[in-house]
């Protein structure tokens, strides 16, 4: 599995399933249970405070950049997921 490979299966369900994406946002503790987080991505991930999945998003991919090397593909996955993918929620 690529580089925060879980990271991106969470955020990929979140952007095609409103219900999920709602728990996300509500509880991201209770929503990442049956992905194999590490437990830095459950940390990045809970301190978000996000109010909508682009927040969420923009947060995770400043998360990601900041790091070394193998943060940074799953931070292009998110830009790039951000910019063609609009969710209300």
């Amino acid at each position: 599995m690529p580089p925060h490979g879980e990271l991106e299966r969470l955020i990929g369900t979140a952007v095609v399933d409103g219900g999920f994406r709602a728990t996300l946002l509500e509880s991201p503790e209770a929503a990442s249970e049956g992905f194999d987080l590490t437990p830095e991505e459950l940390a990045a991930l809970v301190s978000a405070n996000a109010r909508t999945l682009e927040e969420l998003a923009a947060h995770l991919y400043a998360w990601i950049v900041q790091a070394p090397q193998p943060r940074r593909a799953a931070a292009r996955w998110l830009l790039d997921n951000q910019r063609t993918t609009r969710i209300a929620v």
